[in-house]
């Protein structure tokens, strides 16, 4: 397992509630992908600090590595 840690110090987000970039709408947009995609691929993803800190863990054996 290994894991990553991102923080920023940015006003920080809510996961929920951005948009669904695979929406009609959101196929057309040139950004707001990075987080489906991260999710796709690590196994964990989670959100601290008001979406300011980002942690993502991949086990071993748990399918594509990144």
């Amino acid at each position: 397992m290994w894991g990553l840690v991102i923080s920023d110090e940015g006003p920080g987000f809510q996961p929920k509630d951005l948009p669904d970039p695979t929406s009609p709408a959101g196929l057309w947009q040139e950004h707001g992908r990075g987080l489906m995609i991260m999710c796709h691929y690590m196994d964990e993803v989670s959100y601290f600090d008001n979406g300011r800190t980002l942690r993502l863990i991949k086990r071993k054996g748990s399918g594509e590595t990144p």
